[in-house]
């Protein structure tokens, strides 16, 4: 089974693993000038993610990699949000395409090398039957 590589980092919140400065916990007002929650966000870099009460959180995710998860969300998302699949379940199906355990499969999750790999999978027609 192919291990997921953000999975070998665990995320402590206090050391970022992109440049070694300070993570701290902030207001998502702060950046997007609504609640959305809260974020752990490097004081440097400013790489974050956004943690809520189901979620606590991923990778901590630079501006490249917050690109490549908003292109997989889009993708991934719109399948569900049509009816068209049950989000559970497309999580499953990705899973098992990308051959890594279900409970790791969450974009939070990947680092750009995962994420490329589950974009090149959802890019593709009807991906979630195949």
């Amino acid at each position: 089974m192919e291990e997921v590589l953000s999975i070998k980092h665990k995320q402590t919140w206090e050391v970022c693993p992109w440049c070694g400065n300070k993570v701290v916990i902030i207001d998502s007002r702060s950046i997007y000038g609504r609640y959305y929650g809260l974020i752990a966000e490097c004081v440097e870099c400013k790489a974050r993610v956004k943690l809520n009460q189901s979620f606590k959180g991923g990778l901590l995710a630079t501006p490249e990699i917050r690109q490549q998860r908003m292109l997989c969300h889009e993708k991934f998302d719109s399948v569900w949000k049509k009816g068209l699949a049950d989000r559970s379940q497309l999580y499953k199906v990705l899973a098992d395409k990308l051959n890594i355990p279900r409970p790791a499969c969450h974009f939070s999750y990947f680092n750009l090398t995962d994420l490329k790999r589950a974009y090149k999978i959802i890019n593709q027609y009807r991906w979630w039957e195949k």
